[in-house]
């Protein structure tokens, strides 16, 4: 049958005078448990368990109060009451973790930086690495504009197991320095995510971005995939230029021509990589240079194919080979003037690499059409 609550509050609070706080506790818990909702009461409960040392009973009935109130949006309200479990039990990990939520639904980022931060050392001390980790990733997911806790929280991730959480974390992050314009901040995540998931198109092309503009291309080459330099002149070049430095001349060139054949206007970078390498690597340099030559001959543009020549044998004078498309360009061109100094640079190449026979007939034939 129902009580008669006033009846019962009034014999409640002649107890609570009278100093009988146990009988008095026992009264306010029949009224607590004929109206549950009732939280002005079961406040005073919870405040009469304190007064009587009953900590344990008081933290829990404060805790169902706070429960409810935050399930029906009186948040401050809520947040009171945990704050006053903390102050009875201050190392109460439900405490700390629903203050420092209620804290963050609120807006009161430092409050919950603090309650969260407070609890992970507690349960670090109790030996409960995994969920101080737990609470770690969740420090992550606090504050945008706080880096360090947001990296500490990927992570936390991956030390739990949680791969895609731990990427989406470290991409995110990542993806957000560089929109800031923060690359060397952005560097951190970006390494991680490209450590974890090379296939990440998207953060392996700013990472590699980055890393190039920083002069780390030695970094930068093994992401260089045919998957990330698509559509990229730039990259595809730093690709060439990677492959060829590295000895993997095969490869380099056959990928410089799918990128000439493709898009014309690397042909000034190319012939730039040429000089780079014309003196450490004549003959692949050469190479790379005799592309351009005949991308521009293909064109009909035998000043542009001259004028690469001339460049080349610019940085390696004596390079027999390069004169002798020089002069056959010249030539076929109809380019006389840069056809005969052409041929006196051959005749001394050849000179110079011991083929007498071969500087003579070309001599000779220059002295015949220009005596």
């Amino acid at each position: 049958m129902p009580i008669d609550r006033p009846a019962t509050l009034r014999q409640a609070e002649k107890l609570v005078r009278q100093g009988k706080l146990d009988q008095a506790i026992a009264e306010y818990r029949h009224l607590v448990e004929d109206q549950p909702g009732d939280w002005n009461t079961a406040n005073l409960l919870g405040d009469l368990y304190v007064r009587a040392g009953q900590l344990d009973p008081a933290i829990e009935q404060f805790s169902r109060i706070a429960a409810s109130l935050r399930h029906d949006g009186f948040l401050s309200k809520a947040s009171a009451l945990y704050t006053k479990v903390l102050k009875f039990k201050p190392d109460s990990d439900h405490a700390l973790m629903q203050a420092g939520e209620l804290a963050a639904e609120q807006g009161l980022l430092a409050n919950a930086r603090t309650c969260f931060t407070t609890a992970a050392a507690g349960r670090r001390q109790r030996g409960d690495m995994r969920g101080a980790l737990e609470v770690v990733a969740r420090l992550g997911r606090l504050d945008n504009a706080d880096v360090e806790a947001r990296l500490a929280g990927a992570r936390a991730f991956l030390e739990l197991g949680d791969t895609p959480g731990a990427l989406g974390a470290f991409t995110d992050l990542g993806l957000m320095l560089v929109e800031s314009g923060r690359d060397d901040e952005a560097l951190v995540p970006l390494r991680e995510v490209a450590a974890v998931d090379p296939g990440n198109a998207v953060v392996i092309r700013e990472l590699v971005r980055i890393l190039v503009a920083q002069g780390l291309t030695s970094e930068a080459a093994p992401f260089l995939t045919p998957e990330i330099i698509d559509q990229d002149p730039g990259l595809a070049l730093l690709a060439v230029d990677q492959r060829l430095r590295h000895g993997d001349t095969e490869s380099g060139l056959e990928m410089a021509g799918a990128l000439l054949a493709r898009d014309g206007s690397v042909m000034a970078g190319l012939l730039d990589l040429a000089l780079t390498l014309a003196e450490g690597q004549p003959q692949v340099a050469y190479s790379v240079a005799d592309l351009v030559v005949s991308a521009s001959v293909a064109r009909g543009d035998w000043s542009g194919a001259a004028e690469a020549l001339k460049r080349f044998v610019s940085c390696a004078p004596a390079h027999v080979a390069a004169l002798a498309r020089l002069v056959d360009v010249c030539v076929d061109g109809g380019l006389q003037d840069d056809s005969c100094e052409a041929q006196a640079q051959l005749a001394d190449a050849y000179l110079a690499s011991g083929a007498a026979a071969e500087a003579r007939y070309v001599a000779e034939d220059l002295v015949t059409r220009q005596p």
